[in-house]
């Protein structure tokens, strides 16, 4: 069932770009190559550029090598075409995290959970505080997804943070005292807490959020030349995409070729979607990064745990 779950999420994206291509009579590919290449070369380096930006937040953020957290990020991008969520992206650079200077799996998930925190929070705030440059009546679906996820991210990251370092609360006393047989699950649980309070202080979440802004103006840039060179259109379509892709859908399928659809005619939405599809896409040149044997040994704690929680059986 994992398997053919892999397979929709991998064809599901294409199978929508050729579906909006039919249902509008666009040629993709003939719109490609009507673009400027000078378009098309910008497009891809603000890409790497971007993420280059990013990269630096998430190599302090994890304490690893930059080279290391930069293939992670373009790998974790990658696999968020096919996998959403945190069980997508995040997750896979926790892996390249934990391979590299040998943290915990638990730990390094943690680590990138904050970085996809700042990510949604900072990304979702700049979409909301560019509404006022060109508003549309449409907006309001896309700043109900902006709104629930800043609401999630903040009550999630700030419960963590609030609550580390203290004696467990009545709700976690509940939950706890059905897995008191997965003594590793509540080790890795409190040790998230802390870090993710550490990796959050005034200073660095100041820090973070600058790079993270840099990251998404960065990566607006080449989309200037689709709005007569307002920058501040430019942007605000940029954090629309980012958005449409908060929905928990394989590259946000759907609902970023509907977000495009409100601000750029089917040709030109198509063009920029078939273009971010394939610079995330690049990200797989890293997936021997990803290293099945050390995954399945850091998973194997996790899995004799419940191992010795089976009931016994026999005599």
């Amino acid at each position: 069932m994992t398997d053919k779950k892999l397979v929709v999420g991998a064809v599901l994206p294409p199978l929508i770009v050729i579906a909006y291509s039919l249902l509008f009579k666009v040629d993709p590919i003939t719109t490609l190559l009507h673009l400027s290449p000078y378009f098309t070369l910008s497009f891809f380096l603000a890409y790497l550029a971007s993420n280059a930006v990013a990269s630096v937040r998430d190599a302090l953020l994890a304490k690893v090598p930059y080279s290391v957290a930069f293939k992670a990020r373009l790998l974790g991008n990658a696999v968020g075409l096919v996998i959403p969520g945190a069980l997508g992206g995040d997750l896979t650079r926790a892996v390249v995290y934990s391979k590299s200077v040998k943290l915990k799996l638990d730990e390094a998930f943690a680590i990138s959970t904050v970085s996809a925190f700042y990510d949604v929070v900072i990304g979702s705030l700049m979409y909301l505080l560019l509404l006022i440059v060109q508003p549309k009546p449409l907006d309001v679906i896309f700043t109900l997804v902006a709104l629930a996820n800043i609401l999630f991210w903040l009550t999630v990251i700030g419960y963590f943070a609030g609550t580390a370092g203290g004696k467990k609360n009545r709700l976690e006393r509940l939950i706890f005292e059905k897995l008191q047989n997965y003594p590793e699950i509540e080790r890795a649980y409190f040790r998230a807490k802390e870090i993710i309070k550490t990796k959050n202080s005034p200073l660095r979440a100041i820090l973070f959020s600058l790079l993270t802004v840099a990251e998404f103006a960065i990566q607006a840039t080449p989309l200037v030349y689709l709005f007569e060179y307002d920058y501040l259109v430019a942007l605000l379509v940029n954090q629309l995409y980012f958005v449409s892709l908060l929905v928990l859908i394989p590259a946000g399928s759907v609902s970023s070729e509907f977000a495009l659809s409100t601000v750029l005619p089917p040709n030109l939405a198509i063009s920029l979607r078939t273009l971010e599809l394939a610079a995330f896409a690049l990200g797989f040149v890293f997936i021997k990064e990803i290293n099945l044997k050390h995954l399945q040994e850091e998973l194997r704690r996790y899995g004799e745990v419940f191992k010795r929680a089976q009931p016994r059986t026999g005599g």
